[in-house]
């Protein structure tokens, strides 16, 4: 299981650091973090590496792995920020207003915002589509044929001579 928890730590903080690299001290959230020893040792084994590999400096007489904490009610994290950001919203944002906002938004609604965010599509018009699919067709492929005792060329100028045998009925 190290293996694993060393992988997914790993894609995280390539990923989700986003190429920074975490300062001492860090906290680590959420339910995984909270729960699962394997995961909180990953993490304390590979953030030190990454600080000493960019030589990140560690507060004197602190050990690396000290400084990488999972607070109590971490799971929980998430959530909280969740409520603060809300204090600071309209009253009645999120308030249930029936079902038929709702099913407009998923016949009509999102296909709006794309239409008003997105870029142009790849063609504007059906012939653009076609002139697109005849440029980048795939060739159509024709084995190669060999004749008895041909010479040919192979990779890095190799010589290959190319023998055939017959088959025999009846054997393997």
């Amino acid at each position: 299981m190290a293996s694993l928890f060393d992988a997914i730590v790993l894609q995280n903080l390539s990923v989700l650091t986003r190429g920074h690299t975490l300062r001492p001290h860090v906290l680590l959230l959420g339910g995984p973090n909270s729960f699962i020893r394997g995961m909180r040792e990953a993490w304390q084994a590979n953030i030190p590496r990454m600080w000493q590999e960019r030589k990140v400096e560690i507060p004197a007489g602190a050990k690396p792995e000290d400084l990488i904490k999972v607070p109590q009610n971490a799971q929980y994290f998430a959530a909280l920020g969740a409520i603060e950001f809300g204090k600071s919203e309209e009253d009645c944002v999120g308030c249930y207003r029936g079902v038929d906002q709702l099913v407009h938004y998923i016949d009509f609604g999102r296909a709006e915002e794309k239409a008003k965010s997105g870029g142009k599509g790849l063609v504007a018009e059906p012939s653009e589509l076609d002139l697109f699919k005849e440029q980048y067709r795939p060739k159509k492929f024709i084995p190669a044929t060999f004749q008895k005792n041909q010479t040919g060329r192979g990779i890095h100028r190799h010589r290959w001579r190319f023998h055939f045998h017959e088959s025999r009925a009846g054997q393997r």
